[in-house]
């Protein structure tokens, strides 16, 4: 079989991973597909030979670029390393530089015969509730939402799908379907060589890490392992206890130092935060930050660069565009001019980083990204709305007294 490398992605291919109501998706870009939402039954490799992903994979492999893929071909069309650019890096490009090769030497159809990458969402159990965040990915939010939905943020989203609560909800290890999961795509692949825990917060699930420590020795010396983690559980012992891997990576998210990331995080404390993060880097773990930029944060961007230079951590970043109140469009021009100014001097510092959840971007991209986002009123209004809705029942830091910059020109 010939592979076009300008449009081939290996995930569609090797890769899985679940949704909360345990339908299956080959990565976090791809448009959802409407074949997926009978899914939750399906065995994760008979999920990729499904009808639809195999035209996927036929599209991807002969030089097409389905719709589905927008966004890493607007990445790469932007001069950004793309998702698909690092899959295939992390899933072929780390092992033998042959095996691929051999793989697709006879090939004949689209059919794929092993699962070689996995992603478990252990599905919304988490211990923070943040400000961009929703009830699909947070417990916290899932019953702030419930008793607050009378709300027009949350009829928002339930004018959209009336089922939303039912379908986020879930019961991780007492769900047969996710525990079926992960015996599949984890437990009993002796193919798997990358595997991403993500949640909620992954190290809350103590089931999943109990098994991940019975994983057998031979196995893990070949599995590269990551946690993507709000960073508010001391993860050493953890990671001790479950024994080592080929390699194991930490992505905290950091929305900001201090009252920044109280805010935008309801229920982390900095202390802690910042805490853990240095104990796992002073023995030797491969931590690394990933900031996601928005309106409500950005004032406070340049610090946490400063932060991470201080401590020699690589930061990556990604940008808030959903709910769009959030965006930077909701950011006055001449504040956003300020804060490029602001951040200019640490271009030198900023992480030549891959963040897996995103893809790279080069700080010079950063900035004309930040550059693109038109101000926008109507947008800029709602953002006020929402905070002022989404702060008002909790114990953090009011967003008026970290930044009252920025609600000068609210006032205005």
């Amino acid at each position: 079989m010939q592979i076009n490398k300008s449009t081939f992605c290996s995930a569609p291919w090797f890769q899985i991973r679940n949704q909360n109501n345990m339908t299956k998706r080959v990565c976090c870009n791809v448009t959802k597909f409407a074949e997926d939402e009978t899914t939750t039954e399906v065995a994760p490799l008979d999920y990729l030979n499904l009808p639809h992903i195999k035209k996927l994979k036929e599209q991807l492999t002969t030089g097409q670029r389905p719709k589905a893929c927008q966004l890493c071909w607007h990445s790469e069309d932007s001069g950004n390393i793309s998702l698909r650019n690092i899959t295939n890096d992390m899933i072929i490009g780390d092992q033998d530089k042959n095996w691929s090769t051999n793989y697709f030497k006879n090939k004949k159809d689209f059919t794929s015969d092993i699962i070689v990458s996995a992603d478990v969402k252990i599905g919304n159990t988490c211990n923070h509730a943040c400000v961009m965040c929703n009830a699909d990915n947070s417990s916290l939010l899932y019953n702030d939402w419930i008793k607050r939905k009378d709300s027009p943020f949350v009829q928002e989203i339930l004018a959209e799908n009336p089922k939303y609560f039912e379908q986020v909800k879930f019961q991780g290890y007492k769900n047969k379907t996710y525990r079926k999961y992960i015996e599949d795509s984890v437990l009993n692949n002796n193919n798997l060589n990358q595997l991403k825990i993500l949640g909620g917060e992954p190290f809350m699930d103590k089931t999943l890490l109990e098994n991940l420590r019975l994983i057998p020795q031979k196995r893990k010396d070949k599995m590269t392992l990551t946690f993507v983690t709000n960073g508010s559980i001391d993860f050493v012992p953890i990671l001790k206890s479950i024994g080592n891997f080929h390699h194991t990576s930490l992505i905290v998210s950091l929305e900001g130092v201090g009252e920044v990331q109280e805010f935008a995080r309801a229920g982390s404390k900095w202390s802690t935060v910042e805490k853990n993060i240095l104990k796992g880097l002073q023995n030797n773990l491969d931590v690394r930050i990933h900031h996601s930029m928005q309106t409500a944060t950005i004032l406070g961007f340049q610090r946490l660069i400063h932060w991470c230079k201080q401590n020699n951590i690589l930061l990556s970043c990604g940008m808030v565009d959903g709910p769009d109140y959030l965006s930077i469009a909701a950011l006055p021009t001449e504040l956003k001019d300020q804060i490029i100014k602001d951040i200019l001097p640490y271009e030198t510092s900023f992480a030549k980083d891959i963040d897996l959840e995103s893809g790279h971007m080069e700080f010079n991209k950063l900035i004309l990204m930040i550059k693109d986002y038109n101000f926008d009123k109507k947008l800029h209004k709602k953002f006020f709305e929402y905070v002022q809705w989404y702060q008002s029942n909790k114990l953090i830091p009011k967003l008026e007294n970290i930044f009252p910059e920025l609600y000068a020109y609210r006032k205005g």
